[in-house]
């Protein structure tokens, strides 16, 4: 598996968010590291199509993306830094509805949820609305929405930013079952040698906030 980023831009007006960024990343753990709004975010909503480079392309296994973004999405789970599901639901209703959205079957739905909610260790609250979770156990169901369609491109926006040391250490802890034979690409602000402790491989990048280029450190 393969995604390449080639000489990708994204503006907002007058402002530039990502500048000329070209990488290539295969299976294994990326770490995207980079000061406060240097456009670590932005890369990512780029990586997931969420939005749309100014310039550039974007491939994934040498095809673009955009050409039929429904292909790409099926392969895709993402987190995003502000997870903000609806505290509505309980944890298995949430799952269920995100199971849908991603065009799982009843039978993918039911299996694909409860592996879910067992890896992380969530099965216990399965049935408990989710404004009454704790912090970290809502980044878990993060974590659960992002893997239910068993994707080859897994990203991560700085998920353990609003976490404890505590909450953050069970986070990766749980989260690491689903590093393996995948493109895992996580931002993050903590030391690369706190991430490398947590995972089994990992390369960093540095997305520097002078001109946007991702160059390997």
């Amino acid at each position: 598996m393969k995604l390449e980023l080639l000489h990708t831009s994204k503006q907002y007006g007058k402002k530039t968010a990502v500048e000329d960024t070209s990488l290539v990343l295969t299976n294994g753990v990326w770490r995207i590291s980079g000061n406060s709004k240097c456009g670590k975010t932005t890369l990512l909503r780029l990586i997931t199509g969420s939005v749309k480079p100014t310039e550039g392309k974007l491939f994934y296994n040498e095809r673009n993306i955009f050409e039929d973004y429904s292909q790409y999405k099926a392969v895709l789970g993402y987190l995003p830094q502000h997870f903000k599901p609806d505290h509505l639901f309980t944890v298995k209703e949430y799952l269920n509805y995100i199971s849908a959205y991603k065009g799982l079957s009843k039978k993918q739905t039911k299996r694909r949820t409860a592996e879910a909610l067992g890896a992380l260790r969530l099965w216990e609250v399965r049935d408990k609305k989710i404004a009454r979770l704790s912090r970290g156990m809502r980044q878990r169901v993060g974590m659960a929405q992002a893997v239910l369609n068993k994707p080859k491109v897994l990203v991560l926006d700085e998920p353990s930013a609003y976490l404890d040391e505590r909450e953050e250490n069970l986070f990766y802890e749980l989260a690491g079952e689903f590093f393996q034979n995948r493109i895992v690409i996580i931002t993050e602000r903590s030391s690369l040698d706190e991430t490398r402790s947590r995972c089994e491989e990992v390369a960093d990048w540095n997305l520097t906030m002078k001109n946007g280029k991702v160059g390997s450190i």
